[in-house]
C-alpha cells in the first residue's frame, strides 16, 4: 500500500510539474468568480422562473438547479481536459530509463500501475472538488439556502473520469503512445456514449433487430458515461424513487475488467 501511495504522490508531482493544476485552478477560480458576478444580479435570475417572491422550497430548487446546471457544463470541459492532461501518463512511465527507474525498486508491475491510475484519479478529484466547493460556497453563501447533496458531483464526476481513464491505460500499455489513447477516449466521452445512451430514441428509426441488439450490447458492455452524469446524478439530487443505480453497477463492473485487463495486460507486456 506505502509503494502505491508513493507512485500517487509522484504522478501528482509529475502533473503539478507540467503546471497543470494551475491551469485547472486558474479556470476553476474564473469560473467561479463568472458566477459570483452573474448572482450579482440575482433577482433576474429568479423573475426568469416567473415568480419574484418564490417560497422556500421553489428557491430551494432553483438554487439546486442553477448549481447543477453550472457544474455539469463545467465537468464536460474539465473531464476533456482532463483526458488530455492525463493521456500520457503510461508512455512516459513506459520510456526507456524510467521504466528501467521504476522496476529497480522494491515495487510490482501491479503497484506501479495502480499508482499511476490512481494518481491521475486523484488529481480530478483534487481539481473538482475545488471547482464543486467553490460554486457550491459562493452560491450557498449569497442565497443562504445550503444544499449539501450537490456535493455529490465530486464523486459522480470523479468515478467518470475514473471510468475514460481505463481507455487511457490500456491503450497507452499497447501502443506506449497517448495519441490512440486521447482519440479513443475523446471519441467515446463525445461521440459513442450520448448515442448509446440515446439509443431507445434511435432505435425507431432503425428497422434491422441486429442492429438494435448491436447497440444494447454496446450500451451494457461499455461504462455509462453521460447517462451516469446526466442522469444518474440527477435523479439522485431530485430524489428521484426511480434511480438507476445498475447503471453505477454495469460501469463498476467495466472498471474492474478493465483494470483486470491492464494488469494482465502490463505484467506480460517486454520492458
Amino acid at each position: 500500500m506505502r509503494n502505491i501511495f508513493i507512485i500517487i504522490l509522484y504522478t501528482l508531482r509529475e502533473l503539478f510539474a507540467r503546471k497543470l493544476f494551475i491551469a485547472f485552478g486558474i479556470i476553476s477560480t474564473l469560473a467561479i468568480g463568472i458566477i459570483w458576478m452573474i448572482l450579482a444580479n440575482g433577482s433576474v435570475m429568479i423573475n426568469q422562473f416567473g415568480n419574484a417572491n418564490p417560497g422556500y422550497d421553489e428557491m430551494e430548487k432553483i438554487v439546486l438547479g442553477f448549481e447543477v446546471s453550472a457544474i455539469l457544463f463545467l465537468s464536460d470541459l474539465f473531464i476533456l481536459i482532463a483526458i488530455f492532461s492525463c493521456a500520457n501518463l503510461i508512455s512516459s512511465m513506459l520510456e526507456k530509463g524510467t521504466i528501467d527507474v521504476f522496476l529497480s525498486k522494491p515495487i510490482s508491475r501491479t503497484q506501479l500501475l495502480v499508482g499511476k491510475y490512481l494518481g491521475g484519479v486523484t488529481f480530478v478529484f483534487i481539481n473538482m472538488t475545488y471547482l464543486v466547493v467553490g460554486i457550491f460556497l459562493v452560491v450557498s453563501f449569497y442565497f443562504n439556502l445550503w444544499s449539501f447533496t450537490v456535493l455529490l458531483a465530486i464523486p459522480v464526476i470523479t468515478f467518470t473520469f475514473a471510468l475514460l481513464n481505463i481507455f487511457l491505460i490500456i491503450s497507452g500499455l499497447l501502443t506506449r503512445g497517448s495519441a490512440l489513447g486521447m482519440i479513443v477516449t475523446y471519441f467515446y466521452f463525445i461521440v459513442l456514449s450520448p448515442i448509446l445512451a440515446a439509443r431507445d430514441s434511435i432505435s425507431n428509426f432503425i428497422s434491422s433487430d441486429i442492429l438494435k441488439q448491436f447497440l444494447d450490447f454496446l450500451y451494457y458492455l461499455l461504462p455509462q458515461v453521460h447517462d451516469i452524469v446526466k442522469t444518474v446524478f440527477k435523479q439522485i439530487l431530485l430524489q428521484n424513487e426511480n434511480v438507476q443505480y445498475e447503471l453505477l453497477i454495469y460501469s463498476t463492473i467495466f472498471l474492474i475488467a478493465g483494470l483486470a485487463i491492464s494488469f494482465f495486460i502490463f505484467e506480460k507486456k517486454d520492458l
